[in-house]
């Protein structure tokens, strides 16, 4: 069997490319976007598979996580809500307020009942609700 290159320089930097252009950026370890790498399903220590059917996009955080652990392991041990967080896009939670916070969940954006289509209300104002500016006297 005839070596595989080292992952890394421009043939990990070209197959990645390739593996994001046709896959996106949607991480397939978290389902999060913002991959930045691309994840062998079937290790290189493995498999030496290179070819884009075993490639995969996922977070660098994600796909260290994960190393040589098969797929079927990983799926098991982590779902979305466990797996590492990337800290690209993790924040403490107690800097947003609840309504924030309710606006981000992704039910928010996709909620097929959504009042507000491309609005990220999570809820319509109560009509019978005044505050001090609009009490009547």
């Amino acid at each position: 069997m005839t070596a595989l290159p080292a992952w890394a320089g421009d043939y990990s930097r070209r197959l990645t490319a390739l593996c994001l252009a046709t896959y996106g950026d949607t991480c397939h370890l978290c389902g999060r976007p913002g991959a930045t790498t691309a994840d062998h399903l079937i290790p290189r220590s493995v498999s030496y598979d290179d070819s884009l059917a075993n490639l995969r996009p996922a977070h660098q955080r994600c796909n260290s996580a994960r190393g040589a652990m098969p797929i079927e392991t990983w799926r098991a041990r982590f779902t979305a809500s466990t797996a590492p967080r990337s800290s690209r896009w993790s924040r403490p939670s107690s800097s947003l307020t609840p309504q924030v916070s309710a606006a981000l969940r992704p039910a928010a954006f996709f909620s097929p009942n959504a009042q507000n289509k491309g609005s990220v209300h999570t809820e319509k104002p109560s009509e019978t609700t005044k505050g001090p500016d609009n009490a009547t006297t």
